[in-house]
């Protein structure tokens, strides 16, 4: 199969537009994940912070439950969240049994976000630091 002059253009195209556009998508990325952290993390430190029933009267009924009188795969999961965060993990699991599996990825998430935010500050330092010197 021959390919010709102008197939072979479009392709280098479009390979030398993906090459220029990876740090905007490395960057693009970052910044969705920088996002999300921020609102696990509140939802992970706000049982410290404000009260329970405050927390309670904030959160939204479940529409699902309302709508089909059913719950959904999600229902319970804020008062088993106040529960991890009292300690009264068996209390946590009758109210929604999938609560403790979420909570521990939400907290691996934040764990793995901080250390890769460190090693980018580090990265990013010695580059500053190398062109600061010349």
């Amino acid at each position: 199969m021959m390919v010709s002059n102008i197939q072979k253009n479009s392709l280098v195209k479009w390979c030398n537009l993906f090459a220029c556009d990876r740090k905007q998508l490395n960057l693009a990325l970052y910044i969705s994940w920088l996002i999300l952290s921020c609102i696990i993390f509140l939802i992970l430190i706000m049982p410290f912070i404000l009260p329970t029933a405050a927390i309670l009267k904030i959160t939204p009924k479940c529409e699902w439950k309302i709508k089909y009188n059913k719950p959904c795969p999600a229902c319970g999961m804020t008062t088993s969240f106040l529960y991890i965060s009292e300690g009264k993990f068996n209390q946590a699991i009758v109210s929604n049994h999938n609560s403790i599996t979420l909570y521990i990825l939400f907290l691996l998430n934040e764990l793995i976000f901080l250390i890769i935010s460190i090693l980018i500050v580090k990265k990013y330092k010695k580059n500053l630091s190398y062109v600061s010197l010349k």
